[in-house]
């Protein structure tokens, strides 16, 4: 069971380049009975792994860039450790609610930026301009990222999320990159944030359960490299929006779940 989830929250993220935690919390909250805390803890690790997939299926094909995402990983790896233990003080219930608002958020974005019918997901080299897409380095500054960077950590360490519905537009606004490289940008830093993420929980929770991240994490890689292979062969409409459907049924019996 844990190994097709994992292989559903890498194929999310593999797909998207985002949506991969939204989709792990709530299904560890409902299958695993896991506190909030420990779900966005151990579902940070799970999306560091299949981040690190992605981001090595992309490795030399230009739409990595790594400035940004070097200022935006250095900026959110501070905010994730103070988001962490803002999220200590949240009662759980609060937690669960605030969690399903940002599902919500995220879910209407897959919804409404899901390719038209008819139309492919593409390959992440598909249509880049010469330069590979990933915009002018003269043409952005560092602070408005390093803000960026920032905002993404604190949604990182308060709810478990990789950041990836909000790191894609803020790069695209930002440095004017084209979609596959801030994707593939988003991917890097999200493997930056998750990461950090992970090993600040690890710090205060002695009882990891080893296997169920094992697990998770097994079937996060195989659902990245799945997602990102087939891509380009996919009709990506009615697939990013059950997704979307999905994580918000989730989040929502999450809540209700603490609720009751």
């Amino acid at each position: 069971m844990w190994l097709l989830t994992g292989v559903l929250i890498g194929a999310v993220l593999g797909l998207t380049g985002a949506g991969g935690s939204v989709f792990a919390v709530p299904m560890l909250v409902l299958g695993a009975g896991l506190a909030m805390q420990d779900a966005t803890g151990i579902a940070l690790g799970v999306v560091a792994s299949s981040a690190a997939v992605g981001v090595l299926l992309r490795a030399g094909s230009g739409v990595l860039a790594l400035r940004p995402a070097l200022l935006l990983t250095l900026s959110g790896s501070i905010t994730v450790v103070v988001g962490q233990q803002l999220a200590l003080v949240i009662p759980e219930l609060w937690l669960s609610l605030l969690f399903l608002v940002l599902a919500l958020v995220i879910a209407l974005r897959m919804w409404r930026q899901a390719p038209d019918q008819g139309s492919e997901v593409r390959h992440p080299r598909a249509n880049l301009p010469p330069n590979g897409g990933a915009g002018d380095s003269n043409g952005w500054e560092w602070p408005p990222l390093v803000i960026a960077g920032g905002v993404a950590g604190m949604l990182a360490g308060i709810f478990g999320v990789g950041g990836g519905f909000f790191i894609v537009p803020m790069l695209v606004f930002l440095t004017r990159m084209a979609m596959p490289v801030a994707v593939g940008t988003s991917l890097l830093v999200i493997l930056g944030l998750s990461l950090t993420g992970f090993m600040s929980y690890l710090l205060r929770a002695p009882q990891l359960n080893g296997l169920l991240l094992t697990w998770l994490a097994a079937g996060g890689a195989m659902g990245m490299w799945l997602g990102s292979r087939t891509a380009a062969h996919l009709n990506g409409q009615g697939l990013q929006r059950a997704f979307a459907v999905t994580i918000g049924v989730l989040s929502l019996l999450s809540l209700l779940k603490n609720a009751l």
